[in-house]
């Protein structure tokens, strides 16, 4: 790897619409990182796209971006499924010709990193290897599909394949199998999924377990001093509102809940699909004085705020290949209950409850475990913000990453 400049190209052609994702945080987080260690970072990314990071503080980079068509633009925020599968396939065409722009007049090899197994990402990674086999190639894949037959559950009963999962699955295969072959580095965010792909023969140091991270500085000041604030939420949520996030069981868990503490409040922070699926689930069970609802926040010091008046995190995922959305405000002190799902078993060993997978009311009975019991509260309180500090640093992160692709520390 002697002869590779320290220079990395990142391609996310991906982030079309607005919010952040467990892999975009990632990706943006290393980025920031290795550009303050004077590596040149390039993203190849949307006008969208740009924003994102920017807004997420990668501000040491270089950007080559395509325009998105005016007619998106004007309903970014309301993108139906359809429109974002067109825009995936304007993303791929355009993000080709934006790489090969760039790549005009320059000679050697380059290190890609493709931030996601979409084909508007990983395509121009392949294509990369294609044509230089000196190209390092890093592929990421953040979550496997699951079986269409089974939907976003882990060990579900078999059921009607969505059109939707489907295509997830169908597309992800030909990557899946292309990245094991070609890709010099695999990003994966579990141990479950490493396995997945040294079973499936590829070289165990060539998968990096690159999981999340946290940025603790704001907590760790709030934590330093006296705390004064008022509990005004029993528990809060942080994730997309899809399928996987276990969004619509977390309405049926707090209603729960709520029969034994009928004041009981959770706040939900995040946006996605079946946002409106959850509203009209909120006004079925009654609970509108029960859920609060506060869309989409970035860092900063609205969502801080609600870390500082709630008194747990839930993470109700049915299918996930970790989930660092917790981490956030464990890293505030508040313990956590999740189902007990396998990559959960490495992602928080502790800090987080586990109810038994797919029941709801073990799932409630934790959250009223932890309220009621301020032994139980205090120990998992202070195993969570042990698990974060100890196990979720940004800069050991990076330094694995450096060293793997720079073949250095």
């Amino acid at each position: 790897m002697e002869e590779l400049i320290k220079e990395i190209d990142i391609i996310a052609n991906t982030m079309v619409e607005p919010g952040l994702s467990g892999g975009n945080r990632i990706f943006i987080e290393l980025a920031k990182r290795l550009a303050e260690t004077g590596v040149v970072v390039n993203v190849f990314t949307s006008t969208e796209g740009k924003k994102i990071c920017e807004k997420n503080g990668l501000k040491k980079a270089n950007y080559f971006v395509w325009q998105i068509p005016k007619f998106f633009l004007k309903k970014v925020e309301k993108l139906t499924r359809f429109e974002i599968f067109l825009l995936y396939l304007i993303g791929l065409g355009r993000g080709l010709l934006n790489y090969r722009h760039f790549l005009k007049g320059k000679i050697g090899k380059r290190i890609i990193w493709t931030t996601s197994d979409y084909w508007p990402d990983s395509l121009i990674g392949i294509t990369a290897k294609f044509i230089n086999r000196g190209n390092f190639w890093i592929g990421s894949l953040f979550l496997f599909a699951p079986n269409p037959l089974v939907g976003f559950r882990e060990k579900g009963k078999l059921t009607f394949p969505s059109l939707k999962n489907s295509l997830f699955y169908l597309t992800q295969q030909p990557i899946l199998n292309i990245t094991k072959r070609l890709a010099d580095l695999i990003f994966v965010t579990s141990h479950p999924d490493k396995d997945k792909f040294i079973q499936a023969g590829k070289d165990p140091r060539k998968i990096i377990v690159v999981r999340g991270g946290v940025d603790t500085r704001w907590a760790d000041r709030y934590l330093a001093g006296s705390q004064n604030e008022e509990k005004e939420y029993e528990a809060c949520f942080v994730g997309r509102f899809h399928p996987q996030k276990g969004v619509l069981e977390l309405i049926d868990i707090w209603n729960e809940v709520c029969k034994f503490d009928k004041k009981a409040k959770l706040v939900m922070i995040g946006d996605g699909e079946l946002k409106e699926a959850v509203n009209k689930k909120i006004q079925e069970k009654g609970l509108e004085k029960n859920i609060i609802l506060k869309g989409f926040l970035g860092d900063g010091e609205d969502k801080f705020a609600i870390f500082k008046k709630s008194r747990i995190v839930l993470h109700p995922a049915v299918y996930d290949s970790g989930g660092m959305a917790a981490a956030e405000a464990m890293a505030w002190g508040l313990p956590g209950v999740s189902f007990d799902l396998k990559a959960l078993k490495s992602y928080y060993p502790y800090g987080m409850l586990k109810a038994k997978l797919g029941d709801n009311q073990d799932f409630a009975g934790l959250i009223l475990k932890l309220l009621h019991d301020k032994r139980l509260y205090y120990n998992t309180s202070t195993k969570a913000r042990e698990l974060i500090l100890q196990e979720w640093s940004w800069t050991k992160k990076v330094a694995t990453v450096y060293k793997m692709i720079f073949g250095e520390e």
